[in-house]
């Protein structure tokens, strides 16, 4: 210290021998241990030592809650269900680290700065720790499992262990608790794609995955890459088999959801199948998200009939043979629909048959009328040996006058229905000893020794 530093601070005391003594007052404001000397300055500009070297040690004065320093990963940054730290060193009123012994009450408590109703560690209950003679410091060690924003707040009382002297420690923001890895047990899909409602073929369709960790929290960044199929469920009358939805229609949008978009095509149960790392994604007690795509609207040109002289060549036995073709309804996929007697009349209107007597159709032919169309809301028929029903359905039945090449012709205005127009060939059974004759003079008469004669016209049932 300078003369100029203890002006005011130094004052002279006179003894009763008459020598004179300086007394300094110091205030020292960092803490260590100093070693000085005493020079006293003469008038007449001599410096002489007094004393021996001296030694003073400063200690830090008591902890003040203000001054004190809050460290460790655990004050900004945390991973939901990983171990995470604070640090509290203790400061007197001049930042000077005070070293203790013992035990301090400290409370941390981090508040979500969305909802104020989740807190962690959760109870804000002071706690005594123990001084760490390691790191000189108070050492807060936690756990938490959600996820966010946070306002954190330490209070301590250091010396008295009192709660109700708690200050708290100021000079942080925010602490930040990461999601940890993605569980499939907790990550969901929602949606319509992957809802209750019927879905129609043809359409297409969304729905979005939320990525979620063990603790449920939603992954804030993306990464994963996810698989999506359809499977038909067991006994489903799917009409197409298992499908994929290709991965330019699942959307990464990096911030833990993922939104997916396809387009059934086959009517029918489906369990829409999730899977990241190849492990799935499904609700409780199921093996994916079940849904259930219907046929869309009526395609014409999606129908299809079928029947003998549509789709196989047949045998006639007769001009009374009636046969009977079914018409069934579609939707732009193929899938059945179950029509609600809308098409009669459109069916009559649009159906033609003709049969000619070569395989190519010119010339004179031979048409036939009078089919009768007919709407099934139920309709069992068997193919094979295995019977079915059928619903919304339609029938035409028609009696061939003839032989040869069958064409039918089924359209609405210039569109045809699937396969339109069919050629068949329409051949007899057999002859017919009803529709065949014989005629000629050796039926009609003749004399004992001149030779006569009569022809045989074979005939099947219906030439």
């Amino acid at each position: 210290l300078s003369a100029t530093e203890l002006v005011g601070n130094l004052v002279r005391v006179r003894d009763s021998a008459g020598f004179s003594t300086f007394q300094a007052t110091l205030t020292p404001t960092v803490a260590g241990v100093y070693s000085g000397l005493v020079r006293l300055v003469a008038a007449a500009g001599t410096t002489t030592i007094v004393g021996p070297p001296l030694t003073l040690t400063v200690s830090a004065g008591d902890p003040v809650a203000a001054k004190t320093v809050v460290s460790g990963q655990g004050i900004s940054t945390a991973e939901a269900g990983r171990p995470a730290q604070v640090v509290v060193a203790m400061r007197d009123e001049y930042g000077n680290a005070v070293e203790l012994e013992g035990t301090a009450v400290v409370t941390i408590l981090f508040v979500n700065t969305l909802s104020a109703s989740i807190t962690f560690p959760g109870d804000g209950v002071p706690r005594e720790l123990v001084w760490d003679t390691t790191v000189l410091a108070f050492v807060i060690d936690y756990t938490t499992t959600v996820a966010g924003d946070f306002a954190a707040e330490v209070r301590i009382s250091p010396k008295t262990g009192d709660a109700a002297t708690l200050v708290s420690i100021a000079g942080y923001t925010q602490t930040t608790v990461t999601p940890g890895e993605i569980d499939v047990l907790r990550t969901t899909a929602t949606g319509a794609g992957v809802g209750n409602a019927p879905l129609v073929a043809g359409e297409r369709t969304t729905f979005t995955i939320f990525a979620a960790d063990t603790y449920g929290n939603q992954l804030r960044s993306g990464g994963a890459i996810f698989s999506v199929s359809g499977v038909p469920s067991s006994g489903s009358n799917s009409a197409d088999a298992r499908f994929s939805v290709s991965a330019s229609d699942i959307i990464d949008n990096e911030d833990g959801t993922y939104s997916v978009a396809y387009t059934p095509s086959g009517a029918g149960d489906y369990f829409i199948e999730i899977s990241v790392s190849g492990d799935l994604i499904h609700p409780p007690d199921q093996t994916g998200y079940p849904v259930t795509v219907v046929a869309g609207s009526a395609s014409f040109d999606k129908f299809t009939l079928e029947g003998p002289g549509v789709d196989a060549d047949t045998t006639v036995s007769g001009t009374n043979t009636s046969i009977r073709l079914i018409l069934q309804p579609r939707d732009e996929s193929g899938n059945a629909l179950v029509d609600q007697d809308q098409l009669a009349d459109d069916i009559r209107q649009g159906l033609v048959q003709r049969i000619f007597p070569l395989a190519v159709p010119s010339g004179a032919f031979t048409l036939i009328t009078s089919q009768v169309v007919t709407y099934h809301a139920s309709l069992i028929t068997v193919i094979g040996s295995i019977s079915t029903t059928r619903q919304g359905v339609y029938t035409i039945d028609y009696t061939p006058t003839a032989v040869g090449f069958l064409q039918t012709v089924l359209s609405n205005g210039t569109v045809h229905i699937q396969g339109s127009p069919f050629l068949r060939r329409l051949s007899s059974s057999g002859v017919s000893a009803g529709a065949s004759f014989a005629d000629g003079p050796g039926l009609q008469g003749t004399t004992v020794g001149f030779e006569t004669s009569f022809l045989i016209y074979l005939r099947d049932a219906a030439n």
